[in-house]
């Protein structure tokens, strides 16, 4: 959806998001992010998607940590 490096994820992107799953029918869903900001995207996502279950997949090692 977004298309970017999760540093680059901030409460815009993650709006842009709750608005896809807010506006889709299904009330579970899978979505593919980057460890560094997961944490405060699952956050977010808790505090407003009042339905469902929403996954946050990562990636196995986070951009920061690579060589």
């Amino acid at each position: 959806m977004c298309a970017v490096d999760s540093q680059d994820i901030g409460d815009s992107e993650r709006e842009i998001l709750l608005s896809k799953i807010l506006q889709n029918e299904n009330t579970n869903f899978v979505v593919t992010h980057g460890t560094d900001t997961l944490i405060e995207t699952a956050i977010f996502l808790k505090k407003h998607v009042p339905f469902g279950t929403v996954v946050l997949i990562g990636a196995k090692l986070p951009e920061v940590f690579k060589v």
